[in-house]
């Protein structure tokens, strides 16, 4: 009898556990990029469509599977940016227990050609996941913007100081949680 109440306690810590902190991985697609140019000449350029498609590779870890942080590595491609995207994430039941609403905010790095080019800014978003319960993967859309600023490399007599870009991309992602 006292092994039976030792092994309950034990499964019931487990799930407690599991269900207290659970992390995710994600795996996503970069169906639709564009920046836009703000600043003194802003107005001037537009919106410009960036070709191709961008991965995301990431990690998600959250408590009661509600709020937590995370963190994004993006392959931009030929044309995209690379970028490295550390954030805090809110999940919010809406309405049937296999749909979630998405909210991200936190900080971009642009990496490699972008990084000699870009300072890091803030970056936010939201979106809509699909997962089955009991079922380890699901399915999540999500619209990011990322904020960046030029550097100020000190050419050009601060021309284009305040010229700072936003990073729109619309991701279709993987989600696997343990």
């Amino acid at each position: 009898k006292g092994e039976l109440i030792s092994m309950k306690k034990i499964s019931l810590l487990l799930i407690a556990i599991t269900t207290i902190a659970s992390a995710q991985l994600r795996v996503g697609l970069d169906m639709s990029r564009d920046m836009s140019v703000g600043g003194s000449l802003g107005s001037l350029l537009g919106d410009v469509e960036i070709e191709g498609t961008g991965f995301t590779i990431g990690y998600e870890k959250t408590l009661l599977s509600l709020v937590g942080a995370g963190a994004e590595y993006t392959m931009g491609g030929e044309e995209g940016l690379d970028m490295l995207y550390g954030y805090a994430v809110a999940k919010i039941p809406v309405g049937l227990p296999m749909l979630r609403g998405i909210a991200r905010a936190g900080y971009s790095m642009p990496l490699g050609d972008a990084g000699d080019v870009y300072d890091p800014g803030l970056a936010y978003g939201v979106g809509l996941r699909f997962k089955l319960p009991l079922f380890p993967v699901g399915a999540e859309a999500h619209y990011t913007m990322h904020n960046l600023e030029m550097k100020d490399d000190g050419e050009l007599g601060g021309l284009f100081d305040d010229l700072g870009i936003t990073y729109k991309v619309m991701n279709l992602t993987v989600t696997y949680s343990f």
